[in-house]
Parts: structure tokens; sequence; C-alpha cells
């Protein structure tokens, strides 16, 4: 293993260019974001240097721009350079976007070769999934230099007002505005989630105190990265179609329900019988309402499909659980979705919040967390210097994070990355899994054709 140093070597405040954003009204969170915890999701780009130049001068050159398309960006998505406050609203426009600069002792080609996955936290400007004070920072982030003038763009945006739709939208801006594209940036709307789930001046601390126990629990949390190849992800979405010949099982519910029998096999493997699970999927509302809101409406648009298993009364094939999973989404592409709209939408999610206090003062199940970022675009994001050679997602979680899979394509879209983070204990047995293996590859080399796609 490369052994990685990386030294600080700058930090500054990104604020918009505009003088007139100071002034915006504040934004409104919407009743999703007030019960969404503070924590922060990441990414990180790395993008190699394919220039017969002096790589400081071309790095430096790049990091200068990208800052300035950073300011030029938050013009437009100026609640990101703000604050919350009181989790009602975000304003503060001016206090701005945390920006890092570092420099790495190695080439970023030996690094691709044989980095270990903690080392990636080293690319990211705060640790993802940690629990956070409410005033931090919305979006953050960290630009690090390779000795070869390859370089890694890291984000650290908050959950609080940042799910995968928003992220996604916010990359796209910037990436226009980086390559001189203003014209084809999509203005963000910043009030249809709001509108549509509009938020309460206080919430019952019950509801707040069950978010935090979805998202956060103590315990030693690993993550590791499993690669699903073309072949293996048709081989299970087989498998999840026994006996049933008109199911159509995609990719995701596939793997989805695939890590999910395994984590739950691990479960019993420790506890030495079975126990209720709970599958949560985020589910993004979107395309869902009605009338369906823009794609580019910002905040957490989303909200959990919760799929429950008790092994004692129900088969855990891969069959059973994609028809259970399928259940559970189900019911936002029916009038449910309608329900958690408008002024009587805080009873639904009240009764929703009632149904899994109770099962969790009955029993302690396990919970286990599903979200995808496949269809993104993430790993195509050229800020005018080429498309990354890799997108990575995070090293470690928060010592009180979680399990959870975030999913992510493959460069050439064909493959599947499952990045798992998962307490100590399954993860050790979720590795040693011959099952499992059979069909995951853990944290394979990043592929040479990924260099050459680049070019």
């Amino acid at each position: 293993m490369v052994r990685i140093d990386i030294e600080i070597v700058s930090r500054e405040i990104i604020k918009p260019s505009s003088p007139i954003v100071q002034h915006k009204k504040p934004y409104k969170l919407s009743l999703l974001d007030q019960l969404t915890p503070t924590t922060y999701s990441s990414i990180i780009f790395f993008y190699p240097n394919m220039n017969d130049v002096n790589s400081n001068s071309i790095t430096k050159t790049r990091t200068d721009h990208l800052k300035k398309s950073l300011s030029e960006t938050l013009n437009i998505y100026y609640p990101l350079s703000g604050r919350v406050k009181d989790n009602l609203f975000i304003d503060s426009f001016n206090e701005g976007v945390p920006s890092i600069e570092a420099q790495v002792n190695c080439c970023l080609f030996d690094f691709l070769k044989h980095f270990e996955i903690e080392s990636l936290n080293h690319f990211l400007p705060f640790q993802p999934y940690s629990k956070e004070d409410m005033n931090a920072p919305l979006m953050s982030i960290q630009v690090s230099r390779f000795t070869c003038g390859g370089m890694a763009v890291g984000f650290s945006a908050s959950h609080k007002l940042v799910d995968g739709a928003t992220f996604k939208a916010f990359l796209k801006a910037l990436t226009f505005i980086s390559r001189g594209d203003c014209n084809d940036v999509k203005q963000p709307d910043f009030e249809q989630a709001s509108l549509l789930f509009p938020p309460r001046n206080s919430l019952p601390q019950n509801h707040l105190s069950l978010m935090e126990t979805l998202w956060f629990t103590e315990g030693n949390y690993i993550t590791r990265r499993f690669v699903f190849n073309p072949k293996a992800i048709a081989m299970l979405r087989a498998k999840a179609k026994a006996g049933r010949p008109d199911a159509k099982p995609t990719r995701i519910q596939t793997l989805t329900c695939f890590i999910w029998k395994c984590c739950m096999a691990a479960s019993k493997a420790i506890s030495g019988s079975p126990k209720p699970s709970i599958l949560v999927e985020a589910v993004d509302l979107r395309s869902r309402t009605k009338p369906p809101i823009s794609d580019t409406s910002t905040g957490n648009v989303f909200w959990w499909a919760t799929a429950l298993v008790n092994p004692m009364g129900t088969k855990t094939e891969l069959p059973e659980l994609v028809n259970i999973l399928n259940e559970a989404t189900a019911l936002y592409d029916s009038d449910y979705t309608q329900t958690l709209q408008g002024e009587e939408g805080f009873k639904t999610m009240s009764e929703y919040c009632n149904q899994l206090e109770e099962l969790f003062s009955l029993e302690k199940p396990d919970i286990f967390a599903i979200t995808s970022w496949c269809h993104s675009g993430f790993t195509k994001t050229n800020f005018g210097w080429g498309e990354p050679i890799w997108a990575g997602h995070m090293g470690k979680a928060g010592s009180a994070f979680k399990n959870l899979t975030m999913f992510i394509e493959t460069k050439d879209g064909k493959g599947i990355e499952a990045w798992v983070t998962l307490d100590e204990e399954r993860m050790t047995i979720l590795e040693r899994d011959p099952e499992f293996l059979a069909f995951a590859s853990p944290n394979p080399k990043i592929s040479p054709l990924n260099i050459i796609s680049v070019l």
C-alpha cells in the first residue's frame, strides 16, 4: 500500500460573487428537511494530468478556476452558502463555503493502484456521516494536488439540504459554469419542496429522536467497496426472477435485496438466531407528487420506503425479498404520496413515525439503509479538463453512523459499485461470505480502461 501524507496548504471561504445574494429572502426548509439529521454525504472525483506542462502550474490554474466557478455557482445556489437557523430556514448567505487546498506526497496513478478505503477521507473537507451541529456549513470543497499534476476534488454536502438529486443538479450547474456553458444551467426551484411539504414551527422531540435512531447508533463502523460486474448482476437478476417469469427486477432492486439477504445472514451468525430486519430505501418523490415537481427542486425531496422481514415467519430468499421491497416502494406510487403533502402531511408523517416507534419498542430490529446515485452522471463530472478517472464515495463514516449501502455506477456504466458501511462484526462476516463473494469483487483496482476513456 502507498503511504498517504497530505499537507493542508490553504483554507479559505468561497462566497457568492454577487453582493445581491446577501439580500435574498431566507430559504424555507421543508418538513422532510426538518426531519433529516445534519450530516455530510460526500463524493471525490479523481482527475489525471494529461498535459505535458508543469504540474504545479496546471493544478494551480485549475484550482483557481474551480474556486471562481464555485463562487459564480453560489450566486444561483445561494442557500448552500448560508447557515440553518432553528431548523426552520437558511439565511446568512454570505457565510460561504469552506475551501481547502492540499498537497499529496505521491502520484495519482500510484495511489489508485494501491489505495486503502480509509485513506479516501484525506480527500474530503469533513468526515462523512458524522453528527454535525445544525449551523454547520452546508457545502465544502477540497482540492488535493498529486505530485504528477493529477487532482482529487472532494465535496462534502449537508443532508439537511442536499439529497442525491440536489447534489446532481448543483454539480451539473457547477460543471456548466466551469466549462463556460452558462446558458445550459437550469435554475433551481427553492420553493416547491416547502410548499408541498410545509415545515412545522416545532416538531415533536420523539420524531426527531426517532430519525436520529434511524441514522445513528454508536459503534465501530467500517466502509468497504464491492463491485458487481455485468455478468454477476445478470446472474443475480435471474435468481431474483426464479419462479416468477413475468418479474422484471431492476439492477438496484436485485443488488439491494442480495446485500440485505447477506446482511441478515451475518446478523443471524452473530446472534445465533434470526431477528426482525428493516430495510429502508430512499425514494425520490419528485416524479411521484401531484403535480410532479422539477428535478431541480432543492432539498430532501425523498422519503424512506420501509420493508420489514421477520425471519420466523417469512422466507428470505432473493425472489421473496424483491417482492417485499417492491411492495414497500410501490406505496409511493399510490395516493400515499399525496397524503404526505400539504398541511395534513404532518399527520401522515406522525403516523409513520409512531408505527416505527412502536416497532422499536417491541423488538430491536436490525436496520439497513439503501440509497442509489446511479444515473446521477457523477462519473462524467467534467469541470473543463475531462472526465474523472474514477469517482469515490468515502473512506470511513463517523463513529455513530448506521448500516448504509450506497450504489454508484462504474465508469463504463455497466457495473455497479456498492459502498457498504456496517459494524465491524457484520462486515467481517460479509467479507468472508462465499455466497456474497461469488458475485461481489472486494475493492478491485481502478481499471486502466478508465484512464484511456478520459483521453
